[in-house]
């Protein structure tokens, strides 16, 4: 960098001079004609273009006073923009979400020598500078020789240095604002910096005559006050005098600030009046506390007057003294954890950290905070400073019932906060849609659901560059949602804590933070507790060394007491607090917050704590229901909390909605509620059962439902008795045979005759594999847990299942280390030593004759100049053309030319693909892509006889793309693989409790990671419900769609559930799939072709019915069961295990496809809309196959 020299603004009193410097020299640069960095200071003119423009990125965000561009234009008449930004936008050109602040527009004559100087009134934060061309002609070029920009920096050496020159900086801009009355009017400017900083002076003048005794006494002041300005002025007042600042917060019950008061020192405390009282007689039996500084009028009576004085006295007395300098090793704050699981623990950080971790924040410009999270809190603690140094305006909310009013009226440029608020939203979004679907029940669902969400874009204002959530565990589903309705800027999902920062945003881990996870559990090797280390990491615990040392290792690393698994893409995810993990008796692991969040988006659900019984065989609910969904369900009239709770069949109508919607959100079976119990009193931070951020105080939740969660034992305890549920005693020895008698009793009671524990199952039995579904369905309900298909096949008879049962870790334990094994699998030996395949001429497609892969091979010949070789399972090439071409005739797919496409004999199944060394060879030398899209679909049998096409083919394909040349590979996996979005995957414990076909995929996945990691360029595809053709209209005649629509025709009938179908034409799937063949060479991708957003629901399914002329009535699910699915003749008959008598099960998703469409978008492959016209084409095809 140049010669210092220093800002033009006059350094307040107390404050030093700010030296700017040129940031812009040897910095990275851009332009529009090449978006990519080129790491010079100058690059060459752009090319002609309508709107030309270069930037250079300095770095990070300084306060901008002076541009100097040497520009050189081709148009003398233009007109120069310049502009700048300050955080680089998911949509980088323009920047997307981010604001461009206009700082100059002016005629292109420069100065004698070139350039143009562009001096600031005011100091402007950003990190790009844009420079831009305007001309009257249509295409014009603009270089820049180069430019000097004359900025200060936002962080000094120390922390009292760095708020010194942020005051000085942004001296005369309006800091703080406030509504005149809760939720009216506009925000009104109460503070400009200089105010804030002559306060902070005088209040420190004050507090040092009242408080320092002796220099080297370290004086530690509480604030326990509302978001307000006189939060921030003594904050800067303690840093101006040194002293450990502890915020408090003026929620909390009095025996928490009790146990804070006792753990720290604290000489005073800035307070409202409603916390006057609790202090004072705190601070009767606390000698050190010996001042409260009261805010809002004087204190009620029988306060002593010792103790008390008002601010604005306080402030009056006080004269400004130099500042009290401080090492920056000193603990500057105290923030005490939420102590949702016990006592609360003071965690330090020092000046220096501090200092540091407000370095750490992206702030975008111009920033404009809403304050309404606790400022006891870690978040808004660390946000409001940073604000303030980035030269940003901070409004004050009212909070409550006017916190979406504050939003509204201030329009802040980003918005973080617990998982409530977006709650809230989400629940605002669902009844407006309901109420457009009820209004215009003939309107297009799609169009509905664009509209109210272009409604809800605008609810926090068009100035919001982000939303974030964090500290609690979000929901898929309102995840889902933020991001389908703010999709054109940032929406993130952090995870971080109190003691560390911010560890995750999206589950990647940040730069500068290193995790490791410590397993828990020789069972799951794949989890493990959160260990972090990190710049930020807090100093240990005040007061508390022994906890200190425990939550530190020798090598820095902090243990955040959270439970974590890695992502594919090597990131981190939470599933929970290990406090809240519960190991059921089962042996499955369940994180009962985690599922907490998961099902508090359910309609009912207002509030909800989960609880494992008290054998940790189940868990139980504890639910605050939304009285109005809940009353509308029971279909009488409208009733208050308490009558809706108290309602007869209130719980189990929650139960019911609570275990469809679990399924539906993924949760395993065990992770679902077996009893409920209804409260209609909410749960707040004023009756104890919430922290003051918003958590669930769960040892006080325990405490409180404790002799009520033992109601619900008694429910759960006869529950397993009359079914015997060896789950319940796993281990207490053998039970087999009274088991088999009760599983008899189960299959007589499906099957309508007779059955002996002994009879043969499979053929003995008579039933096809579906109606041995629904036998296992039924012993599953029984049971409380979904026993696995594969074990009907795998035992001879009923008592050998009842011991499968009975040993149930024991039965998953070889399928499951053979699993764990084979996800391990590589033959990948360093690809990149291999020369890449120079273009895609030929492509090896696997799997051509099932209903995706004969897509694909049309949409190949199609969309391609490439040859495609079909690898199919026959004796001959011959053999396998013929059964290709039937495949195409059968779903009236027009066949390639002959010289497009060729058909290969081979065997997934078997060693080298079933060919000979020379075939294989040919192939090695030939093939420039690889798209495998085969498998053995089969849900009902055992993963052992699965392994060899599904696992090992995936292998020997895999070695093929590693052969002789890099070959890129593309793996047709299945949505069922997935947690939530495309960077997650299912734990291999929850693999496990899938199907086995469900598992070889997931296994398949893994090997493709592997692969990938080793240097192989892959790719995975997850699609969801392929349904037929768009266009054609013809689908897959035995898939679920095809016989939802017949059983609906043949019955007259349909299901009138709002729940959504995932109807994802195979069209869309394979143009996506070859699209993004073509593209690039893939770097590990997962892509998730689904649809269930945009898809309709079986009610609006049911009315499209209608409208196609199909004569049927809408029937609820128990109706709908009995009349179309029951009878034997119906085509749903054979997918009757799919619904069971107990409820609903066949919602889908959510699975999340925002980055999988945005990157499709890019290529203009967009799914064809799901509709009325849609629906009529499907029935047109029925009618076809």
């Amino acid at each position: 960098m140049s010669t210092p020299r220093f800002s033009r603004r006059q350094p307040l009193e107390g404050c030093k001079p700010v030296p700017i410097v040129d940031f812009a020299s040897s910095k990275w640069t851009r332009q529009s004609t090449a978006i990519e960095s080129t790491g010079v200071a100058y690059a060459l003119p752009t090319e002609p273009e309508t709107e030309p423009w270069w930037e250079v990125d300095l770095g990070k965000s300084v306060a901008v006073e002076e541009i100097i561009a040497w520009i050189e234009p081709v148009d003398p008449a233009a007109k120069v923009r310049v502009s700048a930004y300050s955080i680089a936008a998911p949509k980088e050109n323009p920047p997307g979400g981010c604001i461009e602040r206009e700082l100059c527009v002016a005629d292109l004559p420069l100065s004698h020598d070139g350039s143009r100087v562009i001096s600031l009134s005011d100091a402007i934060v950003a990190r790009f500078i844009r420079i831009a061309l305007i001309s009257k002609d249509e295409r014009v070029r603009v270089g820049v020789r180069g430019i000097q920009v004359f900025a200060a920096d936002l962080f000094d050496s120390t922390l009292l240095d760095t708020y010194r020159r942020a005051f000085t900086l942004f001296a005369d801009q309006p800091l703080f604002s406030a509504r005149r009355e809760p939720g009216q009017g506009a925000f009104e400017v109460t503070h400009h910096c200089r105010d804030v900083w002559e306060m902070a002076q005088k209040l420190g003048g004050a507090l040092a005559s009242r408080l320092e005794r002796d220099r080297d006494d370290r004086v530690f002041l509480g604030i326990c006050t509302k978001n307000r300005a006189e939060w921030f002025i003594a904050e800067v007042a303690a840093i101006l005098r040194g002293y450990v600042i502890v915020p408090l917060s003026p929620d909390d019950p009095e025996e928490r600030l009790r146990a804070i008061l006792e753990r720290c020192p604290v000489n005073a405390v800035v307070c409202e009046k409603g916390s006057i009282s609790a202090l004072a007689r705190i601070a009767a039996n606390h000698s050190k506390l010996r001042l409260l500084i009261g805010l809002g009028g004087p204190p009620d009576e029988g306060i002593d007057e010792r103790i008390f004085v008002e601010w604005k006295r306080l402030l009056d007395e006080g004269e400004p003294l130099p500042a009290r300098d401080r090492s920056e090793d000193d603990i500057h704050t105290l923030l005490f954890t939420s102590g949702s699981t016990g006592v609360p623990k003071g965690a330090m950080r020092s000046y220096k950290k501090f200092n540091a971790m407000l370095a750490s924040f992206g702030v975008a410009q111009p920033c404009v905070h809403l304050s309404f999270q606790p400022l006891s809190h870690s978040s808004e603690r660390h946000y409001l400073p940073a604000v303030v140094i980035n030269g940003g305006h901070i409004g004050w909310s009212g909070g409550g019932a006017h916190l979406l009013s504050d939003l509204a009226a201030l329009e802040p440029t980003w918005v973080s906060s617990v998982p409530r608020l977006f709650d809230v939203v989400y629940a605002g979004f669902k009844r407006k849609i309901a109420a457009a679907r009820a209004a215009d029940p003939a309107r297009n669902p799609n169009e509905i659901e664009s509209s109210v969400l272009r409604e809800h874009r605008g609810i926090f204002g068009p100035r919001v560059q982000g939303v974030s959530t964090g500290s609690a565990p979000v929901s898929p589903e309102v995840l889902a949602f933020l991001r389908r309705c703010f999709s054109d800027i940032w929406v993130m999902d952090g995870y971080g804590s109190t003691e560390v920062g911010t560890i995750t945003a999206d589950h990647r881990v940040l730069g500068g933070v290193d995790v490791k996870l410590v397993p828990i559990s020789e069972e799951h090797p794949d989890r493990g507790e959160i260990w972090v280390r990190s710049p930020h990491v807090i100093d240990g615990y005040f007061g508390d060394p022994e906890a200190s040392a425990k939550s530190l290792d020798s090598e820095g690393y902090f243990r955040t007491g959270d439970l974590g698994e890695r992502t594919s893409d090597g990131g981190v995810r939470v599933i929970g607090r290990l406090s809240s993990t519960v190991k059921l008796a089962q042996g499955e692991f369940v994180s009962v917050d985690r599922v907490e969040a998961d099902l508090s988006s359910c309609p009912l659900v207002d509030q909800i704590f989960i609880h494992p019984d008290a054998t940790a065989s189940a868990l139980l609910a504890v639910v605050v229901p939304n009285a109005a969904a809940l009353a509308k369900e029971l279909g009488g009239p409208a009733l208050n909390a308490a009558e809706v709770a108290a309602h007869p069949d209130a719980a189990r109508i929650v139960l019911a909605n609570l275990r469809s919607f679990g399924r539906a959100a993924g949760l395993a079976p065990y992770a679902l509620p077996r009893a409920v119990l209804l409260d209609p009193e909410p749960m707040t931070a004023a009756s104890g059962l919430l922290t003051t951020s918003g958590k669930l105080a769960r040892r006080a939740a325990i405490e409180r439902y404790g002799p009520r969660i033992a109601e619900l034992q008694a429910i759960v305890d006869k529950m397993a008795e009359a079914a015997e549920a060896p789950a319940v005693h796993a281990g207490s020895g053998p039970r087999g045979e009274g088991l088999a008698d009760r599983l008899a009793a189960i299959a007589s009671g499906v099957l309508r005759r007779d059955v002996t524990p002994s009879e043969r199952l499979g053929d003995g039995l008579g039933l096809d594999s579906l109606t041995a579904a629904e036998v296992l369905s039924a012993i599953g309900h029984e049971l409380g847990w979904t026993v696995p298909l594969v074990w009907w096949f795998e035992a001879s008879n009923l008592t050998e299942l009842a011991h499968f049962i009975e040993r149930r870790p024991a039965a998953g334990g070889e399928i499951g280390a053979l699993a764990a094994r084979d996800r391990k699998l590589s033959a990948v030996r360093d690809p990149q030593a291999l020369p890449p395949s120079a273009s895609i001429n030929r492509v090896l497609l696997t799997g051509a004759t099932g209903f995706l892969g004969a897509h694909l091979l049309e949409e190949l010949s199609q969309s391609s100049r490439a040859h495609v070789v079909c690898l199919v399972r026959a004796k001959s090439a011959a053999e396998a053309e013929e059964r290709v071409r039937a495949t195409l005739a059968a779903y009236r797919i027009p066949a390639p030319d002959a010289g497009r496409w060729s058909a290969i004999a081979g065997d997934l199944a078997l060693p080298g693909l079933g060919m000979d060394e020379g075939a294989r060879a040919r192939l090695e030398e030939e093939i420039d892509a690889v798209i495998h899209a085969g498998a053995v679909v089969n849900w009902i049998t055992v993963y052992q006889k699965l392994r060899e096409p599904n696992v090992l083919g995936t292998l020997a394909l895999l070695e093929l793309s590693a052969a002789r040349r890099v070959k890129p590979f593309h793996y047709i996996s299945t949505i069922s693989s997935a947690r939530g979005d495309e960077s997650t995957a299912l734990s291999l414990e929850e693999a496990l409790s899938g199907s086995a076909y469900g598992l070889s995929k997931w296994i398949g996945e893994a090997i493709v990671r592997r692969a990938g990691e080793a240097g192989l360029p892959v790719a995975i595809h997850r699609p969801g419900m392929i349904t037929g053709h768009s266009m054609r209209g013809i689908g897959n005649a035995g898939d679920y769609v095809c016989r939802y629509l017949q059983a609906c025709v043949q019955y007259n009938c349909y299901l009138d559930r709002p729940e959504r179908l995932d109807m994802t034409p195979v069209d869309y799937v394979s143009r996506a799939v070859v699209a993004l063949l073509m593209v690039a060479p893939p770097r590990g991708e997962t892509s998730h072709l689904c649809n269930v957003e945009h898809s309709m629901s079986y009610a609006e399914i049911g009315r499209a019915l209608i409208e196609a002329g199909i004569h049927c009535s809408p029937l609820g699910y128990a109706a709908f069961r009995s009349a179309a699915v029951e009878p034997k003749g119906s085509p749903l008959r054979p997918l009757a295990a799919y619904f069971p008598e107990n409820g609903f099960a066949l919602g889908t998703g959510p699975w999340p496809s925002n980055v999988t469409r945005a990157r499709l978008d890019a290529l203009s492959v967009r799914c064809p809309p799901v509709d009325a016209p849609l629906i009529a084409r499907y029935l047109a095809g029925l009618s076809i196959s």
